[in-house]
């Protein structure tokens, strides 16, 4: 994990410009990267976020060797504006990773696939050329890949080798402007499920008390809970 010290106020910049907490922004770029800006796959997508050449990506503001040997703070300015473009056509802030994920993926599918288990790209369409590329994302092996898997693809992750990620938040954290909105963090991974007739969220949905909810997510939450705690030396 090599970030850099300009990196926190770019974080946050961006954060706060969006409405979108910076441990979610963290939680995909974890994913995609492990937090390492020189990072790159065998498609050539490289950085924090897996930025991707065109003409499947967005390209890179110079030459792909220039991004990937850019610092972090840099990467972020460039990463900024597809989390801006993505935060309108989501119609708002993102208020979990998993959604954010989604965005950063697969951008043009916000408008369509917005519940948990709409199917983002599948085995036989839509987006089979996406869905063949990222077959490890479909958690439950169903030939789609929908919000549900990526959540459960993210809590694993954190579950099973998480530390970097807590260790990055905690720093996050540390280095908090005076005007952030957030004064804890609260990662949310699961998309909360559309509200009911009523306006309130189905009783089973995946949020729960704490931010992280389904399935293993009371697990997760104490788990998250407590690797922040050790990070802080103990406290709570």
């Amino acid at each position: 994990m090599a970030l850099d010290d300009a990196f926190w106020p770019a974080l946050w910049k961006l954060a706060m410009a969006t409405g979108t907490r910076p441990e979610l922004l963290l939680c995909v770029w974890f994913a995609e990267s492990d937090l390492e800006p020189t990072a790159e796959n065998s498609a050539g997508c490289i950085g924090l976020n897996q930025t991707c050449p065109k003409p499947n990506g967005p390209g890179f503001p110079s030459t792909p060797a220039a991004y990937k040997g850019s610092p972090a703070s840099a990467q972020v300015a460039w990463i900024a504006r597809q989390v801006e473009s993505a935060v309108k056509l989501n119609g708002g802030p993102f208020q979990s990773a998993a959604r954010y994920w989604q965005a950063n993926w697969m951008p043009a599918t916000l408008s369509t696939a917005k519940a948990p288990d709409a199917v983002i790209a599948g085995k036989d369409g839509p987006y089979a050329w996406a869905y063949r590329d990222n077959a490890g994302l479909d958690a439950d092996k169903d030939g789609r890949i929908t919000l549900q898997d990526l959540g459960d693809r993210l809590e694993l992750l954190v579950l099973s080798r998480g530390a970097p990620l807590t260790r990055a938040i905690r720093l996050a954290y540390a280095n908090r402007p005076a005007a952030a909105p957030w004064s804890e963090p609260e990662l949310v991974i699961h998309e909360p499920a559309p509200a009911t007739p009523s306006g309130a969220p189905p009783s089973a949905g995946p949020i729960a008390s704490g931010g992280i909810g389904g399935g293993g997510a009371a697990l997760l939450t104490i788990l998250f809970a407590l690797a922040l705690a050790v990070a802080h030396g103990g406290r709570a």
